[in-house]
């Protein structure tokens, strides 16, 4: 049969029960016929049902790689905060916070006249205790280079407030300073 021969088949000429007849006589082809039609649509199925679990496969995969970087970016996060708060200095407690201003007003010639208990106050990240100080310097120079050692010490330091009074009179003719320091220790919780 040629290809030319189907272009010149009429379909209103073809006698459709002779061939419901034909097809009636010969019943294994219509089985098979009807086999390949139940496999093909059997097979579409399958292929259908595979693409769309493969699919949800693919969506989970992206989601736990997502969980997964988002685990590894915590991890590193946490290993980085921990180096950091290594490198922090170390918090003193007050008998140690009151000798190492001690040792820093003697070394920068400024005389401790008093020491009192400010308290302690905590929190979820920190706990900072701090103390109030009466001190004196003989001269302004002096005095600036305590508060210079104090906010370079190698320790968690910080000065919370500074009242000063100097001296007094527009003849006097001493530089003695004298001042109440606010300092603290900051211990942050790790």
């Amino acid at each position: 049969m040629n290809f030319n021969d189907f272009k010149n088949l009429d379909l209103k000429s073809i006698d459709y029960e002779a061939l419901l007849e034909k097809l009636a006589a010969k019943k294994q082809v219509l089985v098979q016929v009807g086999i390949l039609i139940l496999s093909s649509v059997f097979l579409i199925v399958l292929v259908n049902a595979y693409c769309v679990q493969s699919d949800q496969y693919q969506q989970s995969i992206k989601k736990l790689n997502a969980k997964i970087g988002a685990v590894e970016s915590y991890e590193s996060s946490i290993k980085k905060l921990r180096g950091f708060l290594s490198h922090l200095p170390d918090a003193l407690d007050e008998d140690a916070l009151s000798a190492q201003i001690a040792d820093l007003a003697v070394a920068n010639n400024v005389a401790v006249t008093g020491f009192s208990p400010g308290g302690k106050k905590s929190d979820l990240v920190s706990e900072a205790i701090s103390i109030g100080l009466e001190v004196r310097a003989d001269t302004y120079k002096d005095f600036l280079f305590f508060l210079k050692a104090l906010e370079n010490a190698p320790f968690a330091l910080r000065i919370d407030s500074a009242k000063l009074t100097g001296p007094q009179g527009a003849g006097t003719e001493t530089q003695v300073i004298k001042a109440h320091l606010e300092v603290s220790t900051v211990k942050l919780n790790k």
